[in-house]
């Protein structure tokens, strides 16, 4: 099985999607935004099933959006560990309770709504 029988990423909508081994597990990842479906110790078939059932979801806003949240909050936090004084470490603070108000606010709001 080659790379082409994987599904393009559900959450970016690329077609740069490859197979790999990554620590014992392999996966299929996108390189534009960097989802992933792993299984462990894996076939290349079983993976690609795996991409391509990921790709089949239908609740890709929700799964969308907390991607998009995991990776503000990621570099909000990655801010906060490079900050080199007391102003910087306050703003990237200032920045994560930012971040994690907003994730609150919004699957708040997608919990509501279901």
């Amino acid at each position: 099985m080659t790379d082409a029988t994987l599904a393009p990423c559900p959450f970016c909508g690329s077609e740069d999607v490859h197979v790999g081994w990554f620590y014992g597990l392999r996966m299929a990842a996108c390189r534009e935004c960097g989802v992933r479906a792993t299984v462990r110790g894996g076939v290349e078939a079983g993976v690609v099933a795996a991409w391509n059932r990921l790709a089949a979801r239908e609740d890709h806003d929700l799964a969308a959006k907390a991607l998009s949240a995991a990776m503000a909050l990621n570099n909000a936090l990655g801010a906060l560990l490079a900050a080199t004084d007391a102003t910087e470490r306050a703003c990237a603070e200032h920045a994560a309770r930012a971040v994690r108000a907003e994730i609150a606010r919004q699957f708040a709001t997608e919990e509501e709504d279901a």
